[in-house]
């Protein structure tokens, strides 16, 4: 085990790698990202917690008198600036996309969607390459905000949707890898796809200057993203009641949570996902 400060004792190693489940993924990672422990990290956020939270309140006064430094200024062009921006973040979640989705499938097939969410994180998604791509995700929500910079240099307004989200979003991710909350995981996957093709859409928008007609497909992937994510909180709650959820995950946590996991497989004995989250369950705990 890894003990780090005063926040708790890791393990060495992730449950697996999936590396080494899928050989072929080897061909479209390279060895630092294999490698990757999210020791420092994890220290980190839990040492800095509290930038997070200024960055925001700066970025929210930002939004609301931005406006002033352009006040007797002229509409900055920022066509082909905004083009690579939207490019570069486009391609950037879909790298993520690929990275995580594996690990994401592999989970919910094995130990099904549940197990997903009760497993503590850094046993499943905090190591290796998932855990680096993890890490780089949370960092690009900072860069993000760069959006709102653009909208008030070119005297746009700047609407609630815009700043709402990006704000609450920032503030999720990072919130959520601190406490080490399993649905993060599964909001990184969805909001890194959502974001892959919405930034491909602002791309080729900024690029011809129009707006396509399958804009629409954006707008429903969007109500889509949001829509899974009241759904997945609510099956968190729901989990949370059955499980006694503790994102602190002490060990005496694990023993409960292991016997509460074989009470459920007795239950339904029949799945043998079930069967295999009770195993690494008892592995975890011992």
């Amino acid at each position: 085990m890894e003990i780090i400060g005063h926040i708790r004792n890791y393990p060495k190693r992730p449950i697996f790698f999936i590396e080494e489940i899928y050989p072929f993924l080897n061909y479209i990672s390279f060895k630092w990202e294999r490698d990757f422990k999210p020791f420092d990290f994890i220290q980190f956020v839990h040492n800095k917690y509290f930038i997070c939270p200024l960055i925001v309140i700066i970025y929210l006064l930002f939004c609301k008198y931005g406006n002033i430094l352009m006040r007797d200024k002229k509409a900055l062009n920022l066509k082909r600036t905004i083009s690579i921006w939207n490019f570069v973040l486009s391609f950037f979640n879909l790298l993520v996309t690929i990275k995580l989705y594996p690990v994401l499938i592999y989970i919910i097939y094995h130990y099904s969607l549940t197990g997903l969410l009760i497993i503590p994180p850094i046993y499943t998604c905090g190591f290796g390459t998932v855990g680096l791509w993890i890490c780089f995700f949370i960092i690009s929500k900072y860069f993000e905000l760069i959006d709102t910079l653009f909208l008030i240099l070119k005297k746009k307004e700047i609407t609630f949707l815009h700043w709402f989200h990006h704000s609450t979003v920032l503030l999720y991710t990072w919130d959520t890898y601190y406490e080490e909350i399993p649905v993060g995981f599964i909001f990184i996957c969805i909001n890194a796809f959502v974001h892959s093709i919405m930034y491909f859409y602002y791309f080729l928008a900024s690029c011809y200057n129009k707006k396509f007609k399958w804009s629409i497909i954006v707008t429903l992937i969007q109500i889509c993203q949001m829509f899974l994510g009241v759904l997945l909180t609510s099956y968190c709650l729901y989990i949370s009641y059955i499980y006694t959820y503790n994102n602190k995950w002490t060990v005496s946590f694990v023993h409960k949570l292991k016997n509460n996991i074989y009470n459920f497989i007795s239950y339904e004995k029949k799945k043998k996902n079930m069967k295999r989250l009770g195993q690494l369950l008892k592995w975890i705990s011992n």
